[in-house]
């Protein structure tokens, strides 16, 4: 996991100058402040918001459903049970973010 973080998830801001003349390779995948967990808090909102089932969602990530109740209830309760793909939820987000960058 730690080579993996180093490797690809930090962004070219993160690494020393130095290290980056004598390695170069090209910007991690990751926004500034971001964690490799914050992948799976998002995987997981966008299953509530899917409307997958909570026992098909921890199977996934490999947790129990309580611990999903616990950690996710806001999103569960902010729900309004429309079932909204993912590429959709993703594709507003990114659309949001450009207004906001723009404007």
């Amino acid at each position: 996991m730690r080579n993996w973080r180093n490797r690809l998830w930090k962004s070219e801001q993160v690494r020393p100058a130095s290290d980056r003349r004598r390695n170069p390779r090209p910007a991690g995948a990751a926004p500034a402040g971001t964690r490799p967990r914050d992948l799976r808090s998002s995987y997981i909102t966008l299953r509530i918001y899917e409307g997958v089932p909570l026992t098909t969602i921890s199977k996934d990530v490999g947790t129990r459903v309580q611990m999903i109740e616990q950690h996710y209830a806001g999103v569960i309760e902010n729900w309004d049970g429309q079932r909204i793909p993912a590429e959709d939820q993703i594709r507003t987000a990114r659309e949001q973010r450009m207004l906001r960058n723009t404007g």
